[in-house]
């Protein structure tokens, strides 16, 4: 999976998703399981925030998308907590109904 963030030009919102192409010669990228960054909690006397996916189309069938390169900002790389997350709940391992131990060094 190549986990990417993908911000959208016109509206700021932050999708995460699995990067499939990008296209110079289209201006397009296509991507898989896009799902919108969302804060689901803060707490103010930490200055911290709970984060979430929420699907970035609520009524379409499709996984793998075409957006324009016009209509996106920037494209960047996802906090290593956050892709672990993303991977956890949409990779492939998550679609084959596996479940996979975290890695963990075990020291004596």
């Amino acid at each position: 999976m190549n986990i990417t963030i993908v911000h959208m030009k016109h509206t700021g919102t932050e999708v995460i998703c699995d990067l499939i192409e990008m296209s110079e010669d289209n201006m397009a990228i296509t991507i898989k399981d896009p799902h919108m960054i969302v804060v689901t909690e803060r707490d103010e006397k930490s200055g911290t925030a709970q984060m979430g996916f929420s699907p970035f189309l609520r009524n379409c069938e499709d996984d793998v998308i075409h957006l324009a390169l016009s209509d996106v900002l920037f494209i960047a790389e996802p906090l290593e907590q956050l892709a672990e997350q993303f991977e956890n709940m949409f990779g492939p391992v998550a679609k084959s109904g596996l479940i996979m131990p975290k890695k963990k060094l075990l020291m004596n």
